[in-house]
């Protein structure tokens, strides 16, 4: 990573700047950074500016970048840094990476040369962001009320968020760690309007600090305290009862893997073997109950590739079937009951109430982060 170029992305104002002057940056490729880009221009005007803000030239409809001697190689020469500005307002970009899906964004991207591969940082605002945070989290055919509820939820993530990859030179990345983000290509007015309609909207807790607005695909029934997956209790994110994901797609799964396996796994965790390789608990749990040690579940789900860590385990001696329930941590809000519940007449913030605890709504404005133009 070139260090002089990144302090040109993290220079940050203190959160109490005006927020609409303030964009996200998103560290697209996160994981596998491509060697080569395209960019092709779908709407208004693009400009190549360099690391000084001199203006290289005019982006036409199309334009690449490539490494060539660990540095990126645009007309006119090779830099270590450069970024595409958008010069009408609305303008939108594809960007196309070799084995990935275009993506389509609107803001500036910045390039720069990082371990072998092109770091590509998209520089967007908030509430453009979220509605291709909605777009990959939470799909399209839903009712507006769950898309209100995940829009607040996304837009608390995000700012609670903010600065977890500082030292990268971004905010968030597109990857499930922090919100799946594809881009805006596929977002539609139900998304756009469902970000819009509760703009600047977030949840705080009691000391009316941003919540870490956890959620997953399907709790099972049951969501579930954070202390049982990240070891920490927070008070907003505590074990609720969801009826209404069960009937989702999600609710059940089964997976089977070789007794030897399972049981050689066990016996190291439990420092010697033991009889015991059958669990059947009766309801949501921390550790496997009766190991004989503290084994916890979140460590099976990892081992063996889960969908979530409530299940039942049955050794029968040649291979063990895990029955589950769920799909995700299982910790906040339970998108498939969310969604469910919208459809039965609740409203977005009844279902926000419902999965975090003692916990408001309130305003960017109100806390002093975000003030509308």
């Amino acid at each position: 990573m070139k260090w002089g170029l990144v302090v040109v992305l993290v220079m940050w104002a203190p959160l109490t700047m005006v927020w609409s002057q303030q964009p996200v940056r998103i560290g697209l490729f996160e994981g596998n950074l491509p060697t080569s880009v395209e960019l092709t221009a779908l709407s208004g005007a693009f400009e190549w500016v360099d690391a000084q803000g001199k203006v290289i030239h005019e982006m036409g409809i199309k334009s690449a970048l490539s490494l060539a001697n660990g540095r990126l190689n645009l007309v006119e020469g090779e830099r270590d840094y450069v970024h595409l500005r958008p010069t009408l307002p609305q303008s939108r970009v594809q960007l196309r990476a070799p084995g990935k899906y275009p993506t389509v964004h609107t803001g500036r991207l910045h390039f720069l040369v990082e371990s072998g591969g092109i770091r590509c940082v998209l520089e967007a605002e908030l509430e453009a962001y979220l509605q291709g945070v909605l777009s990959a989290e939470a799909g399209k055919g839903h009712h507006p009320e769950y898309y209100r509820a995940q829009a607040v939820v996304s837009r608390t993530y995000t700012i609670q968020a903010m600065g977890r990859h500082r030292m990268q030179g971004f905010d968030v990345c597109d990857a499930v760690h922090c919100q799946a983000y594809h881009g805006i290509g596929t977002v539609n007015d139900t998304l756009r309007q469902a970000v819009e309609s509760t703009a600047g909207t977030l949840l705080v807790d009691r000391q009316g600090r941003p919540i870490t607005a956890a959620f997953h695909s399907n709790c099972g029934g049951q969501t579930q305290g954070a202390e049982n997956v990240w070891q920490r209790p927070v008070e907003y994110l505590v074990g609720v009862a969801d009826t209404f994901c069960l009937a989702m797609p999600h609710a059940q799964w089964t997976k089977s893997v070789p007794s030897e396996a399972w049981r050689s796994w066990l016996d190291e965790r439990r420092a010697g073997s033991s009889e015991r390789t059958t669990f059947l608990p009766n309801e949501r749990f921390d550790a496997l109950p009766d190991s004989g040690a503290r084994i916890r579940a979140i460590e099976a789900r990892s081992a063996f590739g889960l969908q979530s860590s409530y299940f039942v385990a049955v050794d029968d001696g040649r291979e063990v079937r895990f029955m589950g329930q769920g799909f995700g941590h299982g910790v906040g809000l339970c998108q498939e009951g969310a969604m469910q519940r919208a459809l039965r007449g609740a409203t977005y913030d009844r279902i926000l109430h419902h999965y975090y605890t003692g916990v408001r709504l309130t305003s960017l404005e109100a806390l002093g982060l975000f003030q509308r133009d």
